[in-house]
């Protein structure tokens, strides 16, 4: 009977040497995949939760409204008591392109991401206020006509479309004020 040793070859040694990095491999980046989608997951959850609040914030207000006027699916002016009136606007202007006296009324959009704002009017229904003004209710929210805020009698359409990098989301309401 011959003696034989035992032990690895040297291709055995080789062989394992090769598949060992292939293993290491397959599991960062079956690691990374599933990152990546935990993060997403995340980024979708806090963009749902920012533009369902924001939806809630105006629907509690225009539902309540008394009077209502919409200005080119960009604005939508209301009053809850009839001597306080505010103002929900869709909002581009950004620090390298601001808003000036000089600008059109109303606003143009100049394509970039909006931001949704509240404020308050001086001077009745058809008053004025300064654009860039009033409280942040959401942001990141595409331009019209993708987003629009409408008023035909006797309800108020809500449209917006948000967007983070490369998610987006699209929330619609339709409100019927109590009080019209």
């Amino acid at each position: 009977m011959k003696n034989r040793s035992r032990g690895f070859t040297l291709v055995e040694m080789l062989l394992v040497s090769l598949m060992i990095p292939a293993v290491i491999a397959m599991l960062f980046f079956m690691f990374r995949a599933v990152t990546d989608s935990w993060t997403m997951q995340g980024a979708r959850a806090g963009l749902s939760v920012s533009m369902n609040k924001a939806l809630q914030t105006m629907s509690s207000d225009l539902r309540n409204a008394r009077r209502v006027a919409g200005q080119d699916n960009r604005e939508l002016r209301f009053t809850q008591d009839g001597s306080t009136y505010f103002v929900y606007y869709l909002f581009s202007k950004s620090d390298s392109s601001p808003f000036s006296e000089s600008d059109a009324y109303p606003l143009s959009v100049d394509g970039a991401l909006c931001q949704l704002r509240k404020a308050t009017l001086s001077g009745g229904i058809d008053g004025n206020f300064q654009y860039g003004s009033g409280d942040l209710v959401a942001k990141d929210i595409l331009a019209p006509p993708v987003s629009g805020l409408s008023f035909r009698s006797p309800v108020i359409t809500i449209d917006l479309t948000a967007q983070q990098g490369r998610d987006s989301l699209r929330l619609v309401r339709v409100i019927r004020p109590r009080n019209l």
